[in-house]
Parts: structure tokens; sequence; C-alpha cells
């Protein structure tokens, strides 16, 4: 074996070893959802990035495996469903204050943020009374990832959320 095959396959072990599965944090709070209930999905007007078509119908069998059931138009919901997607960069900065920052001028940075690398993605359903809207129940999926994961990280999440309680 040559010495340019074997440092070739030493830098591919070697770059095995950084590649790390996709990690997802999942968080539930609230009262149960029972099995069985209507739900009425709304759509944020003002927010982006919207959940894409194809997510909203990944979430959708979802829902219907934990026994969840869409409402039919004009019908009775026992909850509405409000689903937020968002993704920033994973490291973020921070500024002083003090004293107030001039307008153009650059921040007093005490951290600065990260321009490349990590991302964090979050998914979040919130289920709220109808009557009240007051919520009743949140779950959430989070990930920190690279360019690598961007295009499983959304149906990760979706996954992961699904598997959550809240439901008796």
């Amino acid at each position: 074996m040559n010495i340019k095959a074997i440092a070739g396959t030493l830098l591919a072990f070697s770059l095995a070893g950084c590649v790390q599965p996709l990690r997802v944090e999942t968080s539930a709070s609230g009262a149960p959802i029972p099995a069985g209930s209507h739900y009425v999905w709304l759509l944020p007007e003002a927010e982006q990035p919207h959940l894409p078509e194809a997510s909203r119908l990944r979430m959708a069998d979802a829902l219907a495996a934990k026994g969840l059931i869409p409402a039919a138009a004009g019908g009775k919901a026992d909850y509405l469903l409000l689903v937020n997607q968002a993704r920033r960069p994973a490291k973020v900065g921070l500024a002083a204050l003090d004293p107030p920052p001039v307008p153009g001028a650059e921040p007093a940075w005490l951290a600065r943020p990260g321009k490349r690398g990590k991302q964090l993605s979050t998914l979040e359903l919130r289920f709220l009374d109808p009557a009240t809207g007051h919520e009743v129940s949140v779950l959430s999926a989070r990930a920190s990832h690279g360019k690598r994961d961007e295009p499983v990280v959304l149906d990760r999440l979706i996954e992961s959320v699904s598997r959550q309680p809240p439901t008796p």
C-alpha cells in the first residue's frame, strides 16, 4: 500500500470520527391532550418561516398516529393548534448597551456572534383552549446542527415532537 492510500484512509477515519448523529432535545408541559380530541390548525400570518406543506402533512400524520383528529371545516374543535418553526445561528452575540450604542458604530461586543457553523432549529406545538385562547399544552423539540443536517432536521423535529406526551 502506498503512502497516499494510507494517508487517505487515515484522513477518512479521522473525519468519520468528527461526524456526530443529529441530537434532538424535547420538552413537554401542560395538560395531557386526550386521544380522540379534535383540533384546528392555526397558521401564523406574520411569522416566517412557515412550515412547508410537505412537513405540515407529515405533522398531521404524526398527530393522527397519536389519536388527534383535525376538526371538519366549520366543526367543533377541542383545541386550536399553533405550530411555530424557527432557525437561528446556534451561537449568538452579546453586546453591552452602556453607554447606548451610536447608530452605525460597531457594538461593544462581550461575545461576538457566530457567522458560520451550527444552527439551532426549533419546532413547537401549542395547543390552545378555543374558548379562552389560553395555552393548554406545549410540545417542543430543538436541535443544534450543521449544514449537512439541514435537509433532515425538520423531519427529525416532527418525529421527536410527535413521540412526546402529553396524550394519555
